[in-house]
C-alpha cells in the first residue's frame, strides 16, 4: 500500500518536472526566436546594418559616376592633348600629319641664330628639325677656308659667291667631308668627280664641319638646309595624295616632278602648311630658302622653296634667298609631347 502509493508520489513528480521543462523550453525558444527575428533581432538588425552599408556605397558610387561624368564633359579635345607621351623618330614618322611642323622645346646649341626650332623630317632613325625662320648674315658659318658668304639686300638674304672657291673638290669633298652624304645620295653615287659651280655651293651647305655650331649635344649634325632628297621624302609623308619626287638627275643636278607627272627643274603648287617648313610665304626677310642640292637646269643653280608655292632653280650667286638650317638629332632621342602643342627633348 505505501509502496505502490510511493511510486505514483514519484510519478506525479516526474511528470510535473518534464512539464515545467517543456514550458521553460518553450519560454526561450520564444525569447530566442524574437530576438532574432523579432522587431529588432539580430536578424533585423544586421538587415538594417547591412542596407545602412549598401546605402553608403550606392552613395559613394552615385557620387564617383557623377565625378566621372562631370570629368568627362568637360575634358575636351584640347584638355585631352596635354596628356604628355614619350615618342622616339619612329613613332613621329608614323604619324607624319600630327608631328611634321611641330615646335621642338629644349634643343640648345652653341649657335644663337636660330630661336625655334620645328620637326621637319623623323625616320626610322632619326628625327630632322628646321629652323623656323631664315637666319641673319652674321650667323651664317663661313667656308671651310675661312671665306665669307655674301650678303643680299638684307640680313637675311645670303649667297654663295666666293665661298665656293673654299670646295674645289665640289661632290667628293662632299662625300669624303659630309655626315649627311645619305641626302645627297643619288647623286653622289653617280657625280662623285663633280666640280660645277652649284656644286660647290651645295658643299658649303653640306659641310657639317663648318655648320657645327648649330649641333648641340643633342644632335648628330647640323647642316645649312634640307637638300631636295630630304624634302620630297618629308613632303610625301604629309601629302600622300600628291607628292613631290626627285632624280631624273644629270651632270648638273636633280629634277623634279609630281608624282607620276612630267620631270623638270621647278615645279609649282607646293602647299603652304604644316607651320611653314616647306614654304615660307613672307618675304620681309627672304623670298626664299635655298634646298642643299644642285638644280639640272645648269651648273651654276641650286633648287630653292620659293615663296610663291614653288620648287625653283635658282643662281647661286643670286639675290633674295636665305638658309633655314637642318638638325640631325641623335638616334636615341625621345621628344615628349607639351600642353601647348609643343614637344620637349626629354632624352
Amino acid at each position: 500500500m505505501n509502496v505502490k502509493t510511493k511510486k505514483n508520489s514519484e510519478k506525479g513528480v516526474t511528470l510535473l518536472t518534464l512539464g515545467i521543462t517543456i514550458i521553460i523550453l518553450i519560454i526561450l525558444s520564444s525569447v530566442t526566436i524574437n530576438m532574432t527575428l523579432g522587431d529588432n533581432g539580430l536578424v533585423s538588425q544586421a538587415q538594417k546594418k547591412n542596407s545602412i552599408a549598401i546605402n553608403k556605397i550606392n552613395k559613394e558610387d552615385q557620387l564617383m559616376n557623377s565625378l566621372t561624368e562631370e570629368y568627362s564633359q568637360t575634358m575636351s579635345e584640347d584638355s585631352i592633348s596635354k596628356i604628355t607621351v614619350p615618342m622616339s623618330s619612329k613613332e613621329i614618322s608614323k604619324d607624319a600629319g600630327k608631328y611634321y611642323g611641330a615646335e621642338v622645346k629644349g634643343y640648345e646649341c652653341e649657335n644663337n641664330g636660330v630661336q625655334k626650332w620645328r620637326i621637319f623630317y623623323a625616320d626610322n632613325s632619326n628625327i630632322y628639325l628646321i629652323a623656323d625662320d631664315y637666319i641673319s648674315y652674321d650667323k651664317a658659318p663661313n667656308g671651310k677656308n675661312g671665306t665669307p658668304v655674301t650678303k643680299g639686300d638684307s640680313d637675311y638674304q645670303i649667297s654663295f659667291n666666293n665661298v665656293i672657291n673654299d670646295y674645289s673638290g665640289g661632290a667628293k669633298y662632299i662625300k669624303e667631308n659630309s655626315k649627311g652624304i645619305k641626302w645627297l645620295n643619288q647623286y653622289l653615287e653617280k657625280y662623285e668627280e663633280n666640280t660645277n659651280e652649284n656644286i660647290k655651293a651645295t658643299a658649303y651647305m653640306m659641310d657639317t664641319n663648318i655648320w657645327s655650331t648649330y649641333a648641340g649635344e643633342d644632335a648628330e649634325y647640323a647642316i645649312g638646309g634640307p637638300t631636295l632628297e630630304m624634302y620630297c621624302e618629308s613632303y610625301k609623308d604629309t601629302h600622300q595624295s600628291k607628292y613631290l619626287e626627285c632624280g631624273n638627275i644629270n651632270s648638273n643636278g636633280y629634277q623634279i616632278r609630281w608624282y607620276g607627272g612630267s620631270w623638270d627643274y621647278g615645279q609649282n603648287g607646293v602647299a603652304n602648311d604644316y607651320n611653314e617648313i616647306y614654304i615660307k610665304p613672307n618675304t620681309s626677310k627672304a623670298a626664299a630658302m635655298w634646298i642643299a642640292s644642285p638644280s639640272d637646269y645648269n651648273n651654276t643653280n641650286l633648287m630653292g622653296g620659293y615663296y610663291s608655292n614653288s620648287i625653283e632653280s635658282y643662281y647661286y650667286n643670286g639675290k633674295g634667298y636665305g638658309f633655314r638650317p637642318i638638325v640631325c638629332l641623335k638616334s636615341e632621342t625621345i621628344l615628349q609631347s607639351q600642353s601647348d602643342g609643343s614637344l620637349k627633348i626629354i632624352e
